[in-house]
Protein backbone atom coordinates (compact mmCIF):
# COMPACT_ATOMS: atom_id res chain seq x y z
CA UNK A 1 0.00 0.00 0.00
CA UNK A 2 1.39 3.53 -0.94
CA UNK A 3 1.97 5.69 2.51
CA UNK A 4 1.35 9.25 1.57
CA UNK A 5 4.46 11.48 3.13
CA UNK A 6 3.55 12.92 6.97
CA UNK A 7 3.26 16.34 5.55
CA UNK A 8 2.74 18.24 9.41
CA UNK A 9 6.22 16.21 10.12
CA UNK A 10 7.95 17.69 6.96
CA UNK A 11 6.25 21.28 7.53
CA UNK A 12 7.57 21.18 11.11
CA UNK A 13 11.09 20.31 10.19
CA UNK A 14 11.26 23.52 7.68
CA UNK A 15 9.70 25.78 10.39
CA UNK A 16 12.74 24.83 12.75
CA UNK A 17 15.20 25.47 10.32
CA UNK A 18 13.56 28.65 9.22
CA UNK A 19 13.65 29.45 13.01
CA UNK A 20 17.36 28.24 13.17
CA UNK A 21 18.40 30.47 10.30
CA UNK A 22 16.63 33.42 11.61
CA UNK A 23 18.60 32.72 14.96
CA UNK A 24 21.83 32.62 13.23
CA UNK A 25 21.44 35.71 11.19
CA UNK A 26 20.36 37.34 14.64
CA UNK A 27 16.83 38.70 13.07
CA UNK A 28 14.06 40.56 15.37
CA UNK A 29 11.04 39.61 14.33
CA UNK A 30 10.24 42.59 12.56
CA UNK A 31 13.43 42.10 10.52
CA UNK A 32 12.71 38.68 9.95
CA UNK A 33 8.91 39.73 8.44
CA UNK A 34 10.42 42.75 6.48
CA UNK A 35 13.34 40.24 4.56
CA UNK A 36 11.09 37.48 4.15
CA UNK A 37 8.14 39.40 3.08
CA UNK A 38 6.05 38.12 5.51
CA UNK A 39 3.48 39.08 7.63
CA UNK A 40 4.72 39.58 12.15
CA UNK A 41 1.89 37.31 13.04
CA UNK A 42 3.36 34.68 10.16
CA UNK A 43 6.61 35.20 11.92
CA UNK A 44 5.50 34.01 15.10
CA UNK A 45 3.63 31.37 13.94
CA UNK A 46 6.03 29.68 12.68
CA UNK A 47 8.66 30.74 15.97
CA UNK A 48 5.89 28.85 17.89
CA UNK A 49 5.76 25.47 15.09
CA UNK A 50 1.96 26.78 14.11
CA UNK A 51 2.89 26.15 10.80
CA UNK A 52 -0.54 23.82 9.80
CA UNK A 53 -1.60 25.93 7.24
CA UNK A 54 1.15 26.77 5.96
CA UNK A 55 2.05 24.67 1.91
CA UNK A 56 5.51 23.44 1.83
CA UNK A 57 6.07 25.11 -1.11
CA UNK A 58 5.91 28.52 0.56
CA UNK A 59 8.29 27.32 3.98
CA UNK A 60 10.68 26.11 1.38
CA UNK A 61 10.45 30.05 -0.58
CA UNK A 62 11.00 31.38 2.55
CA UNK A 63 14.31 29.02 3.24
CA UNK A 64 15.57 29.77 0.15
CA UNK A 65 15.09 33.71 1.28
CA UNK A 66 17.39 33.09 3.89
CA UNK A 67 19.92 31.83 1.20
CA UNK A 68 19.60 28.63 2.37
CA UNK A 69 19.30 26.07 -0.59
CA UNK A 70 16.38 23.79 0.34
CA UNK A 71 16.66 20.84 -1.99
CA UNK A 72 13.11 18.65 -1.76
CA UNK A 73 13.56 14.66 -2.96
CA UNK A 74 10.63 12.27 -3.35
CA UNK A 75 10.99 8.58 -3.48
CA UNK A 76 8.41 6.35 -4.77
CA UNK A 77 6.54 3.84 -2.91
CA UNK A 78 7.58 0.17 -3.99
CA UNK A 79 5.42 -1.45 -6.08
CA UNK A 80 2.63 -3.36 -4.82
CA UNK A 81 2.72 -7.37 -6.04
CA UNK A 82 0.30 -7.64 -8.58
CA UNK A 83 -2.41 -10.47 -8.26
CA UNK A 84 -2.04 -12.45 -11.78
CA UNK A 85 -5.36 -13.79 -11.70
CA UNK A 86 -7.90 -12.31 -14.42
CA UNK A 87 -10.38 -10.08 -12.32
CA UNK A 88 -13.68 -12.01 -12.47
CA UNK A 89 -11.69 -15.12 -10.20
CA UNK A 90 -11.03 -12.05 -8.13
CA UNK A 91 -14.91 -10.47 -8.16
CA UNK A 92 -16.01 -13.99 -7.18
CA UNK A 93 -13.43 -14.18 -4.03
CA UNK A 94 -15.01 -11.07 -3.14
CA UNK A 95 -18.53 -11.99 -3.70
CA UNK A 96 -18.32 -15.13 -2.10
CA UNK A 97 -17.29 -13.47 1.57
CA UNK A 98 -20.91 -11.73 1.23
CA UNK A 99 -23.08 -13.25 3.81
CA UNK A 100 -26.57 -14.51 2.41
CA UNK A 101 -28.69 -12.53 3.79
CA UNK A 102 -27.16 -9.47 2.07
CA UNK A 103 -27.08 -11.08 -0.99
CA UNK A 104 -31.37 -11.36 -0.77
CA UNK A 105 -31.57 -7.68 -0.53
CA UNK A 106 -30.11 -7.05 -4.08
CA UNK A 107 -32.87 -6.36 -6.33
CA UNK A 108 -33.53 -8.96 -9.08
CA UNK A 109 -34.23 -6.54 -12.19
CA UNK A 110 -30.74 -5.57 -12.23
CA UNK A 111 -30.58 -2.16 -14.07
CA UNK A 112 -34.18 -2.26 -15.34
CA UNK A 113 -35.42 0.00 -12.78
CA UNK A 114 -32.55 2.23 -11.24
CA UNK A 115 -34.43 4.97 -11.55
CA UNK A 116 -36.65 3.39 -8.70
CA UNK A 117 -34.01 2.65 -6.47
CA UNK A 118 -32.11 5.89 -6.74
CA UNK A 119 -34.41 8.43 -7.07
CA UNK A 120 -38.22 6.98 -6.46
CA UNK A 121 -39.55 6.97 -9.65
CA UNK A 122 -42.01 4.10 -9.71
CA UNK A 123 -40.91 0.89 -10.98
CA UNK A 124 -41.14 -0.54 -14.79
CA UNK A 125 -42.65 -3.81 -13.77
Amino acid sequence: MNERPNTEQIKTQLAADIVRLIGEQKLTDVQASERLTLSLGEVRRIRSGEVGDFVIDHLISILNRLNQQVTLSVTPAPKTKKDPRPIWERIAEIAAEIPREELEKIPTDLAANHDHYLYGTPKRY
